[in-house]
């Protein structure tokens, strides 16, 4: 079995090519118009490649992800796509409005790597990693750490300062230039890398500062941890963990220390944390490999459903024009006067 994994960049796609079905060969491209044409299945895994589906093998079934807390406005190439992954109950919700069939959208949550979750035992765990137990624990995942020097400043301001903790990934420029700026300040912190520690290095903190997207909060999320993100997060992205408060937007660093300061009464993280553990789908992973491995099965029923799209259902009769949607009646003015008395109110 042929697998293509398509998106515009290839971050998105890491954690799926694990996802896959068992022998599937992978093929990676950066638009579904390179896609070799004897693949079996075509995975979207952002709007970009949604988009150009269309340009996709005609034989192939076709898999669209959209692994975020919701979705502004519809998802795009809604007409070429056969099954839907879906990261939250709003993102599914939006696809449907799009006129998507709901027994094609799946909500499988958003798939983290293993090892991302919480301690049975926060206290003795950050005992064992060297850390005071009662300590407020911010960690900074690296993709955050751009503009480092501004956010150092910002880290430095907080008051009592937090025990801080950096993941540096894969980034070894990133781990020599912050061994080399922390002792200049007084902050205190440690830092770590990525590999199979890194989730229970992650399940140390109280709060994640990250990126403004959702595969970053959901590693957040998995460990019981609030998240702020720092920067401009797609339209809707991160709907479902703002309104409920897991998650807080900082749109530049020049305002983080404020945001985070906010989490640091005690009342206010709880309430943040367990709106993050309410997101965490544990079965995420096996959600999104069980709904692969059903796709590749089905391929040729879900291909025929979608060229059949659009055509009609048994003898059409042309004379008998489509019933056109009422528009509401505008409100009468008495109507927007008692309106508008209630928000004065």
């Amino acid at each position: 079995m042929r697998f293509a994994l398509v998106a515009a960049t290839p971050g998105p796609l890491l954690d799926v090519a694990s996802l896959l079905p068992a022998g599937a060969e992978v093929v990676h491209g950066s638009d579904p118009s390179e896609t070799p044409p004897a693949v079996d299945v075509v995975v979207a895994a952002d709007e970009v490649a949604r988009t150009a589906l269309a340009r996709a093998p005609g034989g192939a079934a076709r898999i669209a992800l959209v692994l975020e807390y919701g979705l502004d406005g519809a998802p795009g190439g809604e007409a070429e796509v056969d099954r839907w992954a879906a990261g939250h109950q709003a993102a599914a919700e939006a696809i449907a409005k799009a006129g998507v069939p709901t027994d094609l959208i799946e909500v499988t949550g958003i798939p983290v790597p293993p090892g991302f979750e919480p301690h049975p035992d926060l206290r003795a765990a950050r005992r064992t990693a060297g850390l005071d137990d009662d300590a407020h624990v911010v960690l900074v995942q690296a993709a955050a750490l751009e503009a480092l020097d501004a956010l150092l400043v910002q880290l430095a301001l907080l008051a009592p300062p937090p025990t801080l903790l950096f993941d540096v990934g894969d980034d070894a420029l990133l781990a020599e230039t912050l061994r080399a700026l922390v002792p200049r300040t007084s902050l205190h912190a440690k830092m770590f890398c990525a590999g199979p520690d890194a989730g229970r290095f992650t399940a140390l903190a109280d709060v994640v500062i990250g990126p403004p997207s959702a595969a970053a909060a959901a590693r957040a999320f998995s460990v019981g941890a609030a998240f702020v993100a720092v920067g401009r997060a797609p339209r809707g992205a991160l709907d479902a963990a703002l309104a409920d408060g897991a998650a807080r937007l900082t749109p530049s660093v020049g305002r983080l220390a404020a945001d985070v300061d906010l989490l640091r009464h005690a009342d206010r993280l709880a309430v943040a944390r367990a709106a993050a553990a309410s997101l965490v789908v544990r079965d995420a992973s096996e959600r999104l490999r069980s709904l692969f491995e059903q796709t590749f099965s089905e391929r040729d029923a879900l291909v025929a459903r979608r060229r059949r799209r659009g055509l009609p259902v048994g003898l059409e009769d042309l004379a008998v024009a489509p019933p056109t949607p009422r528009r509401p009646p505008p409100p009468s003015i008495d109507a927007e006067l008692e309106a508008l008395r209630k928000r004065l109110r």
